[in-house]
């Protein structure tokens, strides 16, 4: 049962951190698509701790680092897309 629910967790961090990245790039937000790396390495340092095989607090720095990177992305990915896009020919 508690391999059941780390795959569940897993798979919804796996999901956030794979959409964090599609949006980091589309945006060209570096902090975003770093965050959303550091995310996916911390899924597999909770597994892992989940697992035994590392302590627990790997995983739990590794996520708190995540999600404040992942703050600071969204936030700049929120600015990048309020920016005016330039019109085709030249018009904005």
């Amino acid at each position: 049962m508690l391999l059941a629910g780390l795959l569940i967790v897993a798979a919804a961090d796996v999901f956030e951190a794979v959409a964090s990245l599609d949006l980091g790039q589309a945006y060209g937000v570096k902090v975003l698509v770093a965050a959303s790396l550091l995310a996916l390495a911390a899924t597999a340092l909770g597994i892992l701790a989940g697992l035994e095989r590392l302590p627990g607090w790997a995983g739990g720095a590794a996520s708190l680092s995540a999600y404040a990177l992942l703050a600071a992305g969204y936030h700049a990915a929120r600015r990048a897309a309020a920016r005016p896009q330039a019109q085709p020919g030249g018009q904005q």
